[in-house]
């Protein structure tokens, strides 16, 4: 699963460390690659969950021929919404699939 970052957060670090300055000089210092990795290694995550839409989850069916769409799982949802999303919800392997 991706790390999602707090992005308020991370501007705020890279522009405290783009405005400091060296001894003797009057404008900011330019930030380093290595800076700025080490500032996004370091920035705070935010809690998330990943949302698997309807349309992408490997338990909707869409019957174009019937104009029906439904979720597979257990019947619990006999009329998806293809951008609807539930708890349940798994990814495709592919497009192959469903």
């Amino acid at each position: 699963m991706a790390r999602l970052i707090d992005k308020d957060a991370l501007m705020k670090q890279i522009r405290l460390v783009a405005s400091r300055t060296s001894l003797g000089e009057t404008k900011p210092n330019e930030i380093s690659s290595i800076e700025v990795i080490g500032l996004i290694n370091d920035a705070p995550t935010v809690d998330a969950v990943e949302v698997v839409r309807c349309k992408d989850c490997r338990m909707f069916v869409h019957n174009k021929a019937a104009f029906v769409t439904y979720c597979n799982r257990e019947l619990k949802c006999l009329y998806a919404n293809p951008d609807g999303y539930c708890s349940y919800g798994e990814r495709k392997e592919s497009d192959n699939e469903g």
